[in-house]
């Protein structure tokens, strides 16, 4: 199942040539609510943490709600969060946060396919630039949001949280790129992205006071 697919066309937005997307094996096979402490982890003090984060019993509607609240746009996260596809509230705090990393690679890579295109059709140098440093950008934020999983299973959440907020600004120095071309289809591709790390982000502050 393309839960990517299915929460982006069930909140409203259309989604073109889906099956030509490259989302990793490793995204569709995680089970994300199946999150286990690392086995080298050997400071008392940190494993009492991640068995505190591991035990919190499952996420519910008000916690959805209260997430949802701290982010910029909380009626997309409250559809996101609350998308059956995902079973948010068969998993833990912890897994939520993995579930938010998944759908934000996923935003990525299919951005990332959807510019190489742009640049093809670009109508002048300018907009050809500006699509080219769009297209590093989005490795990079990418590779922030790669960093951001590892970060979690880890549960070195503040690092999670500083990785989020860098592939956000990664997001933004593309649009002011692309702000000149009013019909860029990278304006909503851009926003999507920014509200997925949103999401986690709002998610890894639950996650830091509780742990």
């Amino acid at each position: 199942m393309d839960i990517y697919k299915d929460i982006m066309e069930g909140i409203g937005y259309s989604v073109k040539d889906a099956s030509q997307r490259f989302i990793p094996s490793a995204l569709e096979k995680r089970t994300y609510w199946d999150f286990r402490a690392p086995k080298d982890v050997v400071v008392q003090s940190t494993f009492l943490r991640n068995i505190t984060a591991q035990s919190k019993p499952n996420i519910t509607k008000d916690d959805i709600n209260t997430i949802c609240s701290k982010t910029r746009a909380p009626s997309f996260c409250f559809r996101v969060l609350t998308n059956q596809t995902l079973h948010a509230k068969e998993t833990s705090l912890l897994g939520l946060a993995n579930i938010s990393i998944d759908l934000a690679l996923a935003s990525a890579y299919d951005t990332q396919l959807a510019i190489s295109p742009l640049i093809k059709l670009a109508k002048d140098y300018t907009e050809r630039e500006g699509y080219t440093l769009c297209s590093q950008n989005y490795r990079q934020a990418v590779a922030a949001v790669r960093d951001a999983k590892q970060k979690l299973g880890k549960h070195e959440y503040r690092g999670v949280r500083v990785e989020a907020l860098a592939a956000v600004e990664e997001a933004r120095a593309c649009e002011s790129r692309v702000k000149s071309s009013a019909y860029s289809p990278l304006h909503e591709r851009n926003k999507g992205f920014i509200r997925y790390c949103n999401i986690l982000w709002a998610i890894t502050n639950r996650l830091v006071e509780y742990c």
